[in-house]
């Protein structure tokens, strides 16, 4: 959800970004599909509960070689959320912006991080819109899923360190 945010901060404020890191995201709308299915969560959310409403959601969220523990604690974390918030999160991103259509005249230095096993947002996906941006670096994360940042955060931390580095020194 954190780059549905920063591509609308990039819209409305990109003179103010000296930078921009998309993480396990995609510059889409929901398909019809997908945005009744956060339609009904987001319901099913209010009527049950968040916990009911995201069961087996921790497992789309990570690489195949996470072990249990991970995803128990993946499905601690969104049971923390109340359902109110699930239901508005939920609704939020089946109504989001389309920004594919303006990725190519992005002028800020773009680092886009996906990992190996995103099933949300899949790494043959993301590298086609990547390469829209002109000033776009791509990273695979290896053996992670959508929760890259958490699941590898030492190699998500080095690229970002590395592309950091780079972009202070060049601009």
């Amino acid at each position: 959800m954190g780059g549905y945010v920063a591509f609308e901060y990039w819209a409305r404020h990109s003179r103010q970004l000296a930078g921009l890191v998309l993480a396990n995201t995609k510059p889409t709308v929901e398909d019809e599909r997908g945005r009744n299915l956060r339609l009904r969560m987001a319901e099913m959310a209010l009527q049950v509960g968040a916990l009911p409403a995201t069961e087996g959601m921790a497992g789309k969220l990570l690489g195949p070689n996470e072990p249990e523990q991970a995803s128990q604690l993946i499905a601690q974390m969104i049971a923390s959320v109340s359902a109110k918030t699930l239901a508005a999160s939920q609704r939020a991103m089946a109504s989001r912006k389309e920004f594919s259509t303006r990725l190519g005249s992005m002028e800020t230095p773009t680092l886009v991080i996906t990992g190996e096993h995103d099933m949300i947002a899949p790494p043959e996906d993301t590298k086609q819109w990547a390469e829209w941006i002109p000033d776009c670096q791509f990273e695979v994360l290896a053996d992670v899923g959508h929760m890259s940042p958490l699941e590898n955060a030492f190699g998500f931390n080095q690229v970002l360190d590395t592309w950091l580095t780079k972009l202070t020194h060049d601009g």
